[in-house]
């Protein structure tokens, strides 16, 4: 909690922002170094309209040292408050933007957690006009975040923000169907998420985009939570191996140590690997280990990989969907400050293995969809047989619908069961899966992707079909190809 409240405070040091002054208050604060510097900041932008340098807030705080003394935790938190806030790097005109929404959340999630106790005490008490006060006192709040932007003085404004937007160097992913879809790739600060049943492959894809990041030039962090680091590289280096060995024989250790180090240094990117223990994984977890790595590598990763987020826990939550819900939104928030693209997995519920995967199948994970920017699913291709079964029977739904006779409807079904009965089965350690989009943020575009072929062995695949390409005419596929540099293979 400190540490986010510090971050407000570095916030209002940096960036004079009279419309959130004005709706903080000293008491929204829990840290008592943070209430005293947030009422010296507000008192000097109300009279001087403007944020306090150095100089002037450690001439203010020597002044509070008159009547109230600070023990030593104290004055060393707000030495290093000032110091981040002082002699850090200016932030970005994105970064302004992401710390004032953080600080406009704080406070509302603080506003709304002490009405809340403040009303049930008045409920209690049958003091119902004090319950109508707070309502209203949370309202305010809101209409003090709205902003309003006339259609026709904000175009200027919008041309520069959308040629901004797609002048940032996106992540591709290894298959080009979703490149296509995502207009490039992810960009940085996006959560993506991928959603599955159980033991269709959720890690193997996380490898397959890790591989293709480090291709393009990109820094990746493949954190796992399920399995070992070396099991995680041993998939890595069958990548690396271009095909030369199977997983089982780089696991059995069957391989030349030097074809996967020739491999490895064709990649332009850095790939670093660590396990964490699921006993108590928090988003604090991560972010230490996050930092901790680029600290030690010396690089700013491009990439994180989070293998997988039901295994991370919240803070607090009390339920599965709460825990979800505060875990995914806390990701997004991380993937903005940190300005890093984040891949994740996450499994679905039972229902989703006898069908097509749907939002309702996300059990829990369906909290993912309010706050991540790419939602996509991952089943098992349909065979032959299945569609043909399909087919029927939504054409058996029409025609009851539409009157048909007994004598017809067998005649609908004849026509569509016409075909040959070939056997769908796939090679040993290989299974067509189909990929689909459930949500995707600024995106025309829900449902099929692609089919692939995943090879298990050799930790690849092959598309089969792309379905978006299926979506658009010559003309718009052919813009879309060159505007995104894409390739359909």
């Amino acid at each position: 909690m400190e540490q986010k409240e510090r971050k407000i405070i570095e916030y209002f040091l940096r960036v004079y922002d009279p419309e959130l002054l004005e709706l903080f208050e000293a008491e929204d604060f829990d840290f008592p170094p943070n209430r005293i510097l947030f009422q010296l900041i507000k008192n000097y932008g109300i009279r001087y309209g403007n944020t306090p340098s150095f100089e002037v807030l450690t001439q203010q705080l020597q002044e509070v040292k008159r009547v109230r003394n600070f023990h030593e935790l104290e004055a060393s938190y707000i030495a290093e408050t000032l110091s981040s806030a002082f002699t850090s790097p200016p932030w970005r005109e994105d970064e302004v933007e992401f710390w004032k929404d953080y600080a406009f959340e704080y406070l509302r999630a603080r506003r709304i957690e002490k009405a809340l106790r403040s009303a049930a005490s008045s409920i209690r008490e049958d003091r119902f006009d004090n319950v109508l006060e707070t309502v209203r006192q949370l309202i305010r709040l809101e209409k003090g975040k709205v902003e309003f932007e006339n259609w026709g003085e904000s175009v200027e404004k919008r041309k520069l923000l959308a040629e901004e937007l797609w002048s940032i160097r996106k992540i591709p992913t290894p298959f080009s169907s979703l490149n296509l879809l995502l207009r490039g790739g992810l960009c940085p600060g996006q959560l993506g998420v991928i959603v599955a049943p159980p033991k269709i492959g959720k890690s193997f894809l996380l490898v397959l985009l890790g591989d293709e990041a480090a291709k393009r030039g990109f820094n990746v962090l493949h954190m796992t939570l399920e399995m070992s680091a070396d099991e995680v590289l041993f998939r890595y280096d069958t990548r690396a191996s271009g095909g030369r060995y199977t997983l089982d024989e780089i696991q059995q250790g069957r391989f030349d140590p030097e074809v996967v180090l020739k491999g490895i240094s064709k990649r332009k990117g850095r790939v670093v690997v660590t396990d964490v223990s699921t006993r108590r994984c928090t988003l604090a977890t991560i972010e230490a280990l996050y930092d901790k790595a680029e600290e030690r590598e010396g690089v700013q990763f491009d990439v994180l990989l989070l293998d997988y987020a039901n295994l991370v826990r919240a803070d607090f939550g009390d339920n599965l969907y709460k825990n979800m819900d505060i875990v995914s939104s806390e990701l997004h928030s991380f993937a903005k400050e940190k300005n890093v693209a984040i891949w994740t997995i996450a499994r679905t519920n039972r229902s989703a293995l006898v069908g097509t995967v749907q939002k309702q199948h996300i059990g829990e994970s369906y909290a993912l969809m309010y706050n991540c920017d790419v939602l996509l699913s991952i089943e098992p291709a349909p065979s032959d047989d299945a569609r043909k079964r399909e087919e029927k029977e939504r054409r058996e739904l029409m025609a009851d619908k539409m009157g048909f006779s007994v004598s017809d409807r067998k005649k609908k079904e004849e026509e569509i069961l016409i075909g040959d009965d070939d056997d769908d089965e796939t090679p040993f350690g290989k299974r067509k899966l189909l990929m689909r989009c459930l949500f995707i943020r600024n995106a025309p575009h829900f449902g099929k992707i692609m089919t692939f072929l995943m090879d298990y062995k050799k930790v690849d695949f092959e598309i089969l079909h792309c379905h978006i390409s299926e979506k658009l005419s010559p003309e718009e596929l052919k813009r879309a190809l060159e505007n995104e540099q894409v390739v359909l293979r």
